[in-house]
């Protein structure tokens, strides 16, 4: 990755098939069609998303969300992100 000033292909998400992606300042997120998110950046500041460094794609992991329901949705802020769960659509792999 790096820092430059036009947009570019993240190879990492090569394959993934987006439905919904936001970004923030540093950060980026994408909802993928299985219902998996993934976020990048976030080194600018303290407590970014993403990984420490700010280089990369981590793959988001959530608890206490019961399997019927699959993320469609992200939203980014200055130091925060929501991400929205639809009910009765298969989290697939």
């Amino acid at each position: 990755m790096g820092h430059h000033d036009v947009p570019g292909r993240l190879e990492a998400l090569r394959g993934v098939r987006a439905c919904a992606g936001a970004l923030s300042y540093t950060n980026g997120a994408v909802a993928s069609s299985t219902g998996r998110v993934y976020v990048w950046g976030g080194g600018a500041w303290e407590g970014g998303l993403g990984n420490s460094q700010g280089e990369g794609v981590s793959e988001v992991s959530w608890a206490g969300v019961p399997p019927c329901y699959t993320c469609r949705d992200v939203s980014l802020g200055h130091r925060h992100g929501f991400l929205v769960f639809e009910k009765g659509v298969f989290r697939g792999a």
